[in-house]
Order: C-alpha cells, then structure tokens, then sequence
C-alpha cells in the first residue's frame, strides 16, 4: 500500500512539471546569460540618442543572436554557458530631406565567459 502511494505521488508530480508552460522548464535548465548596458557617452554634437543593437556572436565568430537595448541601454539576454562575443552598433538617423546614410556606428567587440546558473555583466562602449 506504501509503495503503491509513493508512485502515485511520483506519476501526479511528474505531470504537474509536465503541464508547467514551456518557458517555465527550459528556465530550469538554462538560468545563464549575460546582463548588459550600452554607455553611449558623449559624441561629438552630444549625447547619441537611440536604442542600440547588440549582437551576440560565439566565439568562433557564429552569429547566435541580436537584440535591442531599451531607451536606457540596458539589455539582457539569456543563453548557455559558453564564451561568447558581443558589439553594440546603432545606424545613423537619416535627416529630413536627405539620402538615407549605409553608416553605422559600431562598437569594439567585447569578449564575455558566460558561467552555467550565472549571469554576466558586460559594460558595452560603442
């Protein structure tokens, strides 16, 4: 009767987890990546404006994904544990009346070691 009770209680948890939503297990299993910020800083003219890129490359130089920091040039991203390499960029804003520019400005490219169950912090300069 014991043994009886203890797989129940076994098989009614395993179809709790397995009726949790996708997202919830796979943060189960990868609770790494890397927490950023973009420092814009002061350009010529002033401050640069915008939302910047980010790209994350690994460190064989595949492309593994982008995103878009918020207006404050905080970004998060999460991702398996492994060495990683990211540039922050920002396209030119064309001005009223004119063609628009192919120039970007683009950042140095910043090398991050993400650790399994952390989360890296990365100072971007573009």
């Amino acid at each position: 009767m014991k043994n009886t009770k203890l797989k129940l209680i076994a098989w009614i948890g395993l179809f709790a987890i397995a009726l949790l939503p996708i997202g919830t297990q796979a943060a189960w299993h990868h609770q790494s990546g890397i927490i950023g910020f973009v420092d814009s800083g002061q350009f010529e003219g002033g401050l640069m404006p915008g939302v910047w890129a980010v790209v994350v490359c690994s460190d064989t130089g595949k492309f593994v994904t982008a995103l878009n920091t918020d207006e404050d040039g905080l970004f998060c991203v999460d991702l398996k544990p492994g060495n990683y390499v990211l540039r922050a960029s920002l396209p030119a804003l064309p001005y009223p009346d004119q063609p628009l520019s192919n120039i970007a400005v683009l950042g140095p490219l910043e090398r991050v070691k993400v650790v399994n169950n952390r989360f890296t912090f990365v100072d971007l300069k573009p």
